[in-house]
């Protein structure tokens, strides 16, 4: 540094008062910058702005050291994007890895809630976008109604659920559930505002319907069997879904609760 430049950073002794860096300088040498990068490129680039007039003699006289600054500046800011694409990343890691939270239902809440409780199978999936969003579209005849009835008394209905994939895009949402063709299930079902169906709290309002490997009889085990609900009760995250309950037993407690909802209306 010359003597102009020290003089002028450091004070002359003529009065003038020296170059204040602030806090966040601190520690920041002119043409020596300190750790970490991040600070140490805000720093130097903040000194050669301020402190040293892009026309003065010192400038011209040391364009090796200004190329390093101008290097250095180059860097902190690859530097800069790295840490915000990492960051994004995580953040998008975050929110993957914050699964859907979905309050626990009993049968009779969710039987109070649906407009359609419906045992159908399934006989088509299509996905397609829709109000910027992909949708999977699964059709499904209904082979028995424990609550309600499908508009116009129609024998096949279509469930619309956020997810899927279009083209070389795909979208997954935790906790929606999927559905094979020619699989049975149970469904407790809201209609939508575009005239199709969704399910009351997801995998929670679906039952798969299988075969009792020992007695053949027909069971249903709930998608949150193995999918964490939220007990407000206990505050408490648990797999808590149905198991190995017979069909049977389940439409009991589904005509129990539409009995208990009609009693409640007298």
């Amino acid at each position: 540094m010359t003597k102009r430049s020290r003089d002028k950073f450091n004070g002359d002794g003529n009065g003038q008062r020296p170059t204040q860096l602030k806090s966040w300088q601190a520690g920041a040498q002119p043409f020596e910058p300190a750790p970490p990068v991040l600070r140490m490129n805000r720093a130097v680039a903040r000194f050669t702005s301020s402190a040293l007039p892009s026309r003065s003699k010192h400038w011209r006289t040391r364009g090796d050291r200004t190329g390093r600054i101008a290097c250095a500046t180059k860097a902190g800011r690859r530097v800069i994007m790295i840490v915000v694409l990492l960051a994004t990343v995580l953040v998008c890691a975050a929110m993957s890895a914050s699964a859907t939270t979905l309050e626990r239902m009993s049968v009779a809440k969710m039987t109070q809630a649906a407009q359609l409780v419906v045992r159908a199978q399934c006989v088509a999936n299509s996905t397609a976008w829709d109000g910027g969003e992909i949708w999977t579209f699964t059709s499904f005849i209904v082979e028995d109604s424990w609550k309600g009835a499908p508009s116009g008394a129609a024998q096949q209905l279509t469930v619309r659920l956020l997810g899927g994939s279009v083209g070389n895009l795909s979208a997954t949402v935790s906790g929606v559930p999927r559905f094979r063709h020619g699989e049975e299930v149970i469904l407790f079902l809201q209609p939508t505002a575009r005239g199709d169906y969704s399910i009351v709290s997801w995998v929670q309002g679906t039952f798969r319907i299988r075969r009792d490997a020992r007695s053949g009889a027909e069971i249903v085990v709930q998608d949150t069997a193995a999918f964490d609900t939220y007990d407000p009760a206990t505050r408490q995250f648990d797999a808590e879904g149905i198991r190995n309950l017979p069909v049977g037993a389940l439409r009991l407690r589904v005509q129990s609760a539409l009995a208990a909802q009609s009693g409640e209306k007298k």
